[in-house]
């Protein structure tokens, strides 16, 4: 079977570690305030509600906390869809 061949499973590990760099990479260029708002959302193991990530961030509102996420989510795939090797990987 395909899926479990040595290759196979290299190829996929490799596949892995390019995307997990390239997001490493991609979070390093953004603010502050936008990393920590996605490390709350999706990197700690318990996740924090909006309200919860808006009292780290100094009182902000949840409203204004789903602001900041998307607009740091757009600004990471704008940058992950500048790199080459990522396209061929999704």
């Amino acid at each position: 079977d395909e899926r479990f061949s040595t290759e196979h499973l290299i190829h996929n590990k490799d596949e892995q570690e390019l995307i997990r760099l390239s997001i490493r990479s991609a979070m390093k260029r953004l603010d502050q305030r936008d990393q920590d708002v996605l490390r709350a959302r999706y990197f700690e193991e318990e996740h924090p509600t909006l309200n919860e990530i808006g009292k780290r961030l100094g009182g902000v509102s949840r409203e204004r906390v789903r602001q900041l996420e998307t607009r740091a989510l757009k600004r990471m795939k704008k940058r992950l869809l500048k790199r080459p090797e990522i396209l061929e990987v999704v």
